[in-house]
């Protein structure tokens, strides 16, 4: 650790120090210290250690103008930085979307839009237990950006991330207005598969809250791009609740199609109850 810490103090150095031949900084000389300090600090597992040794990488890159590196740097050193101090997540997250924007703005000027969104969404995750409104709100944020940007196909994967977050904590009204927001932009963009996809996650939020009419309606509405895999499972959950069957709700549970969709929908999917007529009565 002692060797790490050197290295980190001599990128320092050259990181501020210009050669005398060419007169700039020396941060190729900073990224080989680095880079021997980033496997110290990993076989040590000091993650704060590492987290400054990779904004340090991204300041030496940003230099260089290689933006994909800087990108991956501060990517890194997110990653780094929440398992120095997972508990503390609740107070880091102005530092962490401010870090989010650096990697994403790097990423976007080097045209690795697919990296940025990865970015965008590993910070979401990082963030929603603590504060889902943040969360979202950046992936609504970026959607919203790559809207402007003409570039809906990557976009769509912002908005459908936000709905999805929104399912998991249980915030119904959001992830339905969401939802029903990614079902519009992927009629425009002719993703019929992703709209029968979406039909599927609203069933399920609305036989959730006990809400089979709105369950139907949507249905409805979308029959026309619902799949034969997500129709068969929707028509059978659909049964289910009307005819109050647990044992056909169980065998839509088991269904193929639930194990291969999207976490979110298969944890909603084990969460929904019907109770038999019979109990009714008793």
């Amino acid at each position: 650790m002692a060797n790490a810490d050197k290295l980190l103090k001599s990128a320092q150095k050259k990181m501020k120090k210009g050669l005398p031949i060419l007169g700039k900084r020396d941060y190729p000389g900073a990224i080989q210290d680095l880079k021997k300090a980033e496997i110290e600090f990993k076989r040590a597992k000091d993650f704060a250690s590492l987290a400054v040794c990779y904004s340090m990488l991204a300041d030496c890159y940003e230099g260089e103008d290689q933006l994909f590196m800087a990108g991956s740097a501060v990517s890194n050193a997110i990653e780094a930085k929440v398992r120095a101090t997972p508990d503390a997540i609740a107070t880091m997250v102005p530092q962490l979307k401010s870090m989010g924007e650096r990697a994403v703005d790097c990423y976007r000027s080097d045209g690795r839009h697919d990296a940025a969104a990865d970015v965008y969404s590993r910070v979401a995750e990082h963030i929603a237990p603590s504060n889902l409104d943040a969360a979202t709100g950046i992936l609504l944020d970026a959607f919203e950006i790559m809207k402007v940007e003409d570039r809906l196909k990557s976009g769509i994967q912002f908005l459908k991330k936000a709905a999805l977050l929104f399912m998991k904590h249980g915030e119904y009204d959001q992830a339905i207005e969401t939802f029903n927001e990614a079902i519009e932009v992927y009629g425009q963009i002719r993703q019929n598969h992703n709209i029968s996809k979406s039909v599927l996650a609203l069933v399920l939020i609305h036989l959730k809250r006990g809400d089979l009419d709105s369950a139907n309606s949507v249905v409805a509405e979308h029959a026309q791009y619902i799949g034969n895999d997500e129709g068969q499972v929707i028509d059978k959950l659909l049964m289910a609740f009307q005819t109050k069957d647990p044992e056909l709700l169980e065998q839509a549970r088991d269904m193929h199609i639930l194990k291969v969709v999207d976490a979110e929908c298969f944890q909603l999917s084990r969460k929904l109850f019907v109770q038999a007529e019979a109990d009714d009565v008793l």
